[in-house]
């Protein structure tokens, strides 16, 4: 049972898995969703068994770049011949499965979403698996300041996994730009 939903940025988990850093649940087992996009994927063979030595049960890693669903951008990204994957159905799919698998432990443990920037693709995962898993918002939010969610990614996962709509959760940088208006 998932009791705590983290995000980190790569250099974090870098510096982790180098010493250079604690991270604060180093003794609760953990499982981790790794993002990556045109970057080297960070789950690598010696990176994986590095990782379950520090506690690592579970992990799923995909590849989708930080950019919405703008045909301006694809089409910059496209004539510098660059193959950007957006973020699908399919990759939502297997977040739900894998969200699903982590319901079924009897243990106690912690979920980490990480991308380069830990901001906006670990962001939406992170803040859709709370919700999806029915845990405190605010917790996370709190824990997860950084976090700037990329809407598209929390609508397709919304969508695939029957939630619907937009998030019934807002991020610190929405409930500040509704204080504006």
């Amino acid at each position: 049972m998932i009791i705590d939903i983290r995000i980190f940025n790569r250099s974090t988990l870098e510096n982790f898995l180098n010493k250079e850093v604690e991270i604060p649940f180093e003794n609760v087992n953990w499982n981790l969703i790794s993002i990556h996009g045109n970057s080297v994927k960070f789950l690598n063979d010696q990176n994986v068994e590095a990782l379950k030595q520090k506690g690592l049960v579970k992990y799923l890693t995909l590849e989708f770049w930080d950019i919405a669903n703008e045909p301006d951008l694809i089409s910059l990204f496209r004539q510098d011949k660059l193959a950007c994957v957006l973020f699908n159905e399919d990759h939502a799919k297997k977040i739900m499965e894998f969200l699903n698998e982590l319901k079924e432990s009897n243990e106690n443990e912690i979920l980490v979403c990480q991308c380069d920037a830990g901001i906006s693709r670990s962001g939406a995962v992170g803040e859709f698996a709370c919700e999806f898993l029915g845990l405190d918002y605010f917790d996370f939010s709190s824990k997860n300041k950084q976090i700037d969610p990329n809407p598209m990614i929390r609508r397709i996962l919304r969508k695939v996994s029957g939630l619907g709509g937009q998030s019934s959760f807002l991020t610190a940088k929405e409930i500040e730009e509704r204080k504006m208006v």
